[in-house]
Parts: C-alpha cells; sequence; structure tokens
C-alpha cells in the first residue's frame, strides 16, 4: 500500500474527518486492491516500477471535504468510491446537524434574553423612565443586544460553523423580530 495513502488516512482520522472504524475500513480496502494488482516480475529495477505507475493510475482521486471549509484529496480504488462517498454523506449530514444545533441553541439564548429586555424595557415604559436624557446618549439595551447578536452571527460565519447566506437569512429574520418588537411595544403604550 503506498504510505502516502495511508498517511492521509490516518491524518484525517486524527483530524476527526474520518472515524477510526471508516479510517480502518478504508486501509484494509487500499490493502486488498493492492494484493488484487498483478505483480511484476523481479528481474529488474525498471520493471517493479512500471507495475507501480499502472497501479496508481488505476486509483481515483476523492475530495474530503474538512470542518474549516477546506477539502483533502486521497486516492482510492475504484470499488471502494462508492463507500468511500457514503461516509462523506454521513459525514456531511452530521456536521450539518452539528451546525444547526448550535445555531439554534444560540438563537433560543438571544430570543430568551431578547424577551427579557422587552419585559423589562416594558416596566421601565410603565413605570417611567428616570432619565430620558440620559438614555439618548446612551445606546438603548435593545441596540445593544442587536450589535451583539450580530457579531456572534459574524463569528460563526468566520469560524466555518455557518454559511454566510443562512447568516444572511438570520439577519434578515432577526430585523423582521426587531420590527415586530417595535410595533408590539409602540401599539402597547398608545
Amino acid at each position: 500500500m503506498p504510505e502516502t495513502e495511508k498517511e492521509r488516512i490516518l491524518r484525517l482520522i486524527a483530524e476527526g474527518v474520518l472515524t477510526p472504524e471508516e479510517g480502518a475500513r478504508m486501509i484494509e480496502a487500499l490493502q486488498r486492491a493492492q494484493q488484487a494488482q498483478p505483480t511484476a516480475s523481479s528481474t529488474s529495477e525498471p520493471s517493479r516500477e512500471k507495475p507501480k505507475t499502472n497501479e496508481r493510475q488505476n486509483f481515483q482521486k476523492v475530495e474530503i471535504p474538512r470542518p474549516d471549509g477546506t477539502h483533502e484529496t486521497i486516492e482510492v480504488p475504484p470499488a471502494l468510491v462508492p463507500a468511500v462517498m457514503k461516509v462523506i454523506g454521513a459525514y456531511m449530514k452530521e456536521s450539518a446537524r452539528s451546525a444547526a444545533r448550535d445555531a439554534w441553541g444560540g438563537f433560543r439564548v438571544m430570543a430568551s434574553r431578547s424577551l427579557n429586555e422587552m419585559k423589562s424595557n416594558l416596566r421601565t415604559r410603565f413605570s417611567g423612565s428616570p432619565n430620558k436624557a440620559a438614555s439618548l446618549n446612551t445606546p438603548s439595551p435593545e441596540e445593544i443586544q442587536r450589535r451583539e447578536e450580530r457579531l456572534r452571527l459574524l463569528q460563526m460565519v468566520e469560524s466555518g460553523r455557518l454559511k454566510a447566506e443562512e447568516a444572511e437569512r438570520i439577519f434578515e429574520q432577526l430585523d423582521a423580530l426587531h420590527q415586530e418588537k417595535r410595533g408590539v411595544s409602540s401599539g402597547q403604550t398608545h
């Protein structure tokens, strides 16, 4: 088995792209594929090199996505390509589930804070604001929260846990939520 392919598979296991079980299956399949290749007679040095190039030509390149958005290219025997594609598909599904869980968890925290701040703002409005002049110079708690929400989403995009398109949709939804909050709070004070 070519040492470089084994090293790549081990590196992908270490990076968490492949599980140890998946890596073991891939290594076994590579060994079987190498044993199935016809061996050249060992009469001369050039004849040994030629089957290796033929053997290398029989491998197919497969790109495996990494969590950071880059790709790792490995060479696998054609018979192993469907298994590798299943592994990649399972990895991508789990990665998407994990990102969705993280995003939903963050959204729940933000929504909870928004609700608490809305309650606090309503209490302040009904009980009277102690110092309106001071509140004009400093950003409102709602504005501070909106800035924090946007910062968190941008950090998730930067870390690769969220795509830019997804963040844009969330921004639009948050803006709509804030507009709705303003409408609700202004409707109740009249």
